[in-house]
């Protein structure tokens, strides 16, 4: 038996695409007969525990007001003390770490001392999301954290190959891609939808609806959905419902409220994933952005991930991994950030008959976080024998 480390901001029962992917892992390591030590954060009430094969450690870090966990400050207010608690942690025979690149300097910083190989999880590359949006400066520093946390590393796990040719050009090695999966058995396909009751809560009463599900922050240009719906919304029979939090969602809400949207706009806060299924089966189709200059446009947006095992079409805005599997499998609509096309998209995705089984069934064969999680983990043991 193999005693593994993961080091992470985020981790179940924490609401964020990172806490599903790495419960995936922890859970395949468990599996084949592993220990794993969590080092984390703590999080609306969620304590330290033990059980058979699993520690969990947690540690306060500063939250924005929403309890997101995100910006510079935050990070180092995760990694400064991290880097102790990994020091003088019970021995390990690998670790896994994943963004913030400071995460991982943190991490090399600490194997190297313990002389320990670690596994870095790039779900995605900071540098060149800030390329261009950043000061010349800004980016170029942390270019340089980017490159001394993944050049360190023995392994690497790129989530897809655009991805992992970043890594390459910044010194990584031994990199293995693994594209992000979904869980399948909790986005179902078969399942409840929302009852009446639920649905004049919101005040949907018997309209169909298009579903945004997530996170919504100057990342992804959320506010384009509702540019593009005030054009459309006299003309057809949908609303469109929000469920998450992030830096936009204050804007959203002033926008849904507005005497143009107010009563077909639904803005509302975090679900637990069960109840989002509920509300995705139910949907006629779902919504999806990155906005063009974010820099994040090589990213795999889990939204499209749960509303495709769901077996829910996709109205995409943005370009990159994907687009290209929309435009190939026949799973939605994809538009350019603009609001007169993406109109046009939203009402095409309404109206069309799609086939929803087939959608589904393109998720289980090729997007199950089962899978994914298995070869994150069966990685991080073979880096742990690279020793």
């Amino acid at each position: 038996m193999k005693r593994f480390q993961l080091a992470s901001r985020i981790f179940a029962p924490e609401i964020a695409a990172a806490t599903l992917r790495l419960d995936a892992v922890v859970k395949a390591l468990l599996s084949l007969g592993n220990r794993v030590d969590v080092y984390t954060t703590t999080y609306a009430g969620a304590k330290s525990e033990w059980r058979p094969g699993l520690t969990v450690s947690r540690w306060p870090a500063k939250r924005d007001a929403e309890g997101y966990l995100r910006g510079y400050l935050p990070y180092m207010s995760f990694d400064l003390p991290l880097f102790w608690r990994l020091l003088f942690a019970p021995s390990a025979d690998a670790v896994l770490v994943e963004p913030p690149p400071t995460t991982g300097v943190v991490v090399r910083l600490v194997c190297a001392l313990r002389r320990r190989p670690y596994l870095y999880y790039a779900a995605d590359i900071w540098s060149r999301a800030v390329a261009g949006s950043a000061p010349a400066l800004v980016t170029a520093a942390l270019k340089a954290i980017e490159r001394f946390a993944l050049s360190g590393a023995a392994g690497i796990v790129a989530v897809n190959a655009d991805v992992a040719a970043l890594c390459k050009e910044l010194g990584g090695k031994n990199i293995r891609v693994v594209e992000q999966g979904v869980d399948t058995e909790l986005f179902s396909f078969a399942g409840a939808t929302p009852s009446p009751l639920q649905r004049a809560e919101l005040g949907l009463g018997n309209r169909p609806y298009l579903i945004y599900a997530g996170n919504a922050s100057e990342v992804h240009g959320a506010e384009i959905f509702l540019e593009a719906y005030s054009r459309i919304v006299d003309e057809v029979d949908f609303d469109l419902v929000f469920f998450g939090r992030g830096t936009s969602w204050q804007d959203l809400t002033e926008r849904a409220n507005s005497p143009a949207l107010s009563g077909r706009v639904h803005v509302n806060g975090l679900l637990p994933p069960e109840e989002l299924a509920t509300w995705l089966r139910g949907a006629s189709g779902a919504l999806a952005s990155i906005h063009p200059q974010s820099g994040y446009e090589l990213a795999y947006t889990t939204k499209a991930l749960s509303a495709f095992s769901c077996g829910v079409p996709l109205c995409y805005v943005g370009e990159g991994p994907t687009a290209r599997d929309i435009r190939e499998n026949r799973l939605g609509v994809v538009s350019r950030y603009e609001a007169a096309a993406l109109a046009r998209g939203m009402a095409e995705l309404a109206t069309t008959a799609w086939d929803r089984s087939a959608i589904r069934s393109w998720a289980e064969e090729n997007k199950s976080i089962v899978s994914s999680g298995l070869k994150v983990a069966q990685e991080l043991v073979a880096v742990s024998e690279r020793k």
